[in-house]
């Protein structure tokens, strides 16, 4: 990591620590989390899912913290979180607050993982489906779940039954025919990187039932910053 720092603003306003941190304790609203590599298509792609995030709530677009992730920092990888808090006396958003962490570096290009299906639906009708929320709702349910089963990664499966993601990230499924991947209506929120191994893959979109994922001759997730796993399943 070079360069960059963690920053916080408000409403295109750079804030101090204390006053994110003060904020941060009592946040209640909507936003986007992203995690990249500072490259500039991962910056352009992440930016772009982010704002359609902040379009769907009605949230105003803070264009300021973006412009954080300048060339210095190539090199560097970063998680940046955007929300704003609701007022529900006038029913909408207030200021957008931006906040970009430096994250370290991953450890490895690759892993293999055991794989378990999670016990409840990938949400895939919602308004917000296939992009990038603030919550961890999701993932904390998630890792207490694999913790308690003893297992790695958790496969998630929405409403219709289609494999959607997985907790370490979108899914490309190497069939006898070729790679394919779910199909956007599934619901992943898909990354830069998972974009780029799909294209690297030429996997194709496809639904995924129980059935054809049984007939897979590999299962791959690919994280945010690219780290591919290998998943086996029993």
């Amino acid at each position: 990591m070079t360069g960059l720092s963690s920053r916080s603003w408000c409403d295109s306003v750079e804030v101090a620590e204390a006053d994110w941190a003060a904020a941060a304790t009592s946040f209640l609203g909507g936003g986007y989390r992203v995690v990249l590599p500072v490259v500039p298509d991962a910056v352009a792609f992440e930016r772009d899912q982010a704002r359609r995030t902040f379009d769907v709530l009605g949230i105003r677009w803070d264009e300021v913290p973006w412009t954080a992730l300048e060339p210095g920092s190539v090199g560097a990888t970063v998680e940046v979180s955007g929300g704003a808090p609701y007022d529900a006396g006038r029913r909408g958003y207030g200021a957008p607050w931006t906040r970009v962490t430096p994250l370290p570096s991953p450890a490895a290009t690759s892993a293999v993982a055991d794989a378990i299906d999670l016990p409840w639906a990938w949400s895939s009708e919602s308004a917000l489906a296939g992009l990038p929320t603030i919550s961890s709702l999701e993932a904390s349910l998630a890792a207490r779940h694999l913790a308690e089963a003893g297992s790695a990664v958790g496969l998630w499966w929405n409403h219709r039954d289609e494999l959607c993601t997985s907790t370490a990230g979108p899914l490309l499924v190497e069939l006898s025919g070729g790679w394919v991947r779910p199909a956007p209506g599934a619901g992943a929120v898909m990354s830069w990187a998972s974009e780029q191994a799909a294209a690297e893959h030429d996997a194709r979109p496809a639904t995924i039932t129980r059935e054809l994922l049984r007939s897979a001759r590999s299962l791959l997730a690919v994280d945010p910053l690219g780290t591919t796993t290998t998943l086996t399943q029993a």
